[in-house]
Parts: structure tokens; C-alpha cells; sequence
């Protein structure tokens, strides 16, 4: 978390991504990303998390789309988003 003094809000960041595949297996790859932000000033104490997902068969690319808002821990919205796009002819 870091403190800013100027507007009295604390407030942290965190990213992970992750590239996985098999080196036999192309069409095991895939990537997730996560994120998370979170804030604070006084009582009041929000975070937003998101995580997308791509993958792919072969026939069609996937996505996959998630966020999540919480206030003082508890949901305020939530939504998941889930896509496939045919290949054709890459």
C-alpha cells in the first residue's frame, strides 16, 4: 500500500500474468492475467479485481473476462464475460 498524504488515501496495486504451454502441446497455450486494486481513506475501503483468459483449440480462439468491485469487503458487482472467436483460417 502507499500512502497519499496530499489527498488522504491509501491505496496498493498488484499484477500477475502467466504464459503457459506445453513445448509439444500448441495448442496448450494459454495466458491469464490477474489484477487487483485496492483503496482506503478513513471507513472507506473499495478494490476492484480483474481477470481475463485466453486460450485457444483448434478451431477457435477463447476468452474469458471477469471484475469483481467490493466495498468493506462485500460485493457490489460482479460480472463475467466468456467469448469464442472461430480461427478460420489462421
Amino acid at each position: 500500500m502507499e500512502w497519499m498524504d496530499a489527498i488522504d488515501l491509501n491505496h496498493g496495486h498488484a499484477m500477475t500474468e502467466r504464459f503457459i504451454f506445453h513445448p509439444d502441446e500448441p495448442l496448450s497455450a494459454r495466458v491469464e492475467i490477474e489484477q487487483h486494486a485496492t483503496f482506503e481513506r478513513g471507513e472507506w475501503s473499495p478494490a476492484i479485481r480483474t481477470t481475463i483468459r485466453f486460450s485457444g483449440t483448434a478451431s477457435a480462439f477463447s476468452s474469458s473476462a471477469g471484475l469483481v468491485a467490493t466495498e468493506s469487503d462485500r460485493t457490489v458487482f460482479s460480472k463475467v464475460s466468456e467469448r469464442g472467436i472461430p480461427r478460420g483460417f489462421l
